[in-house]
């Protein structure tokens, strides 16, 4: 146990004095949270409407009230302009839409029509600034028609509003245990392959085959002390989520930071595993590097942990959901912000020791200690 206790220590001063290792497990991960978390990219961003107005009477002044009080309300933006002007600020990505409104907008006897310009990649603002038209429009119309009381839709329908809290925490809640999930995938792939590939072409692993402590025992320390620094990373990004993003964890789960350590050691172990299988089977660092990243990255953006899968084509997103980090992160996101427990996530779990007795195989397969 001494032997244990002194390679770990050891492994532990050596890993903390690897810059590199520190970068892509700890440091990196933190950054890429505190960007996307603090920037609040899941705000409602209102769409941008340019208006070139030529009429000049009741009607359209009523139409630019109502406009102008959506505007108020934050749920559009409005410029003013020539119709050239503002075909040019749509060209250039500065507007979503504009209107030019006619002269003869709301005479008597005549079918105005008003032009509208939509910048064909955003349809998503597109169906919002339809929507905000048609409501003003209709404004416009039983204000100058004078349409009896009776007979207008608030006389028949109405809509009640009522504001809930929810249990949800947005887009935060589902970024910090998914690059937490992120982190310990880099962990294990990239600290332990290239430290045991150096190790081996500097020969220190057969040089300890001769000595009392055996490479087995540095290996097993080298595990050891990877898990330990796992479970330090991630309670160190749930902790910046929790006190810098204001995310909540562990919601009626009174053993959540528990799950959250099981599950951690989970999934460092198949990336551990998979880790000492990448360097048992290449000879050099140039080799690794590559066959890491052809793990890691494609994981990175397609396992939802930046965004959900469902925003994903159906093809990919029925691909994703097999991937492990997607296992890992849908496990740390369920327990850490959705309140559930270890006994209830059966598939992921499923999903986990799976990919775990595949990554320990590999291992076993793969791994030479020269």
């Amino acid at each position: 146990m001494k032997l244990y206790t002194s390679l770990i220590i050891a492994s532990m001063k050596m890993y903390y004095r690897n810059k590199h290792a520190i970068i892509w497990s700890l440091f990196f991960p933190l950054v890429v949270m505190l960007i996307f978390g603090l920037f609040n990219f899941e705000k409602y961003n209102p769409p941008k409407i340019g208006i070139d107005n030529h009429g000049n009477n009741d009607s359209s002044k009523i139409l630019m009230e109502s406009l102008l009080d959506i505007k108020a309300k934050k749920i559009l933006e409005v410029d003013f302009g020539s119709e050239a002007q503002l075909y040019e600020k749509l060209e250039k990505g500065e507007l979503h839409a504009f209107l030019v409104i006619p002269e003869d907008f709301g005479l008597e006897g005549a079918a105005a029509e008003i032009k509208t310009f939509y910048d064909k990649n955003r349809p998503e603002e597109k169906t919002a600034i339809e929507a905000v038209l048609s409501k003003s429009l209709a404004e416009v119309f039983n204000e100058t028609i004078n349409i009896p009381t009776e007979y207008t839709i608030e006389s028949r329908f109405k809509i009640s509003e009522q504001i809930i809290s929810t249990s949800g925490q947005g887009f935060k809640g589902f970024l910090v245990p998914g690059v937490a999930a992120m982190a310990i995938m880099q962990t294990g792939l990239f600290s332990v392959t290239f430290t045991l590939i150096r190790f081996k072409v500097q020969g220190v692993l057969r040089r300890l085959n001769a000595t009392p402590i055996g490479a087995s025992h540095f290996i097993i320390g080298q595990l050891i002390t990877r898990v330990v620094v796992v479970l330090i990373q991630t309670y160190i990004l749930i902790f910046v989520g929790i006190f810098v993003l204001g995310v909540t964890i562990g919601s009626h789960n009174p053993f959540a930071w528990l799950e959250i350590a099981i599950v951690s050691l989970i999934g460092g172990a198949f990336f551990l595993s998979i880790g000492l299988a990448i360097s048992g089977w290449a000879k050099t660092e140039d080799t690794a590097a590559p066959i890491t990243n052809l793990i890691s990255m494609p994981m990175m953006f397609l396992s939802g942990v930046f965004f959900p899968l469902s925003v994903m084509p159906n093809w990919v997103a029925n691909f994703a959901k097999f991937l492990p980090l997607t296992f890992l992160a849908d496990s740390m996101r369920a327990i850490a912000v959705g309140g559930a427990s270890i006994t209830d996530l059966g598939y992921q779990m499923l999903g986990l020791f799976i990919w775990l007795l595949i990554g320990l195989t590999l291992a076993v397969k793969l791994f030479k200690w020269e």
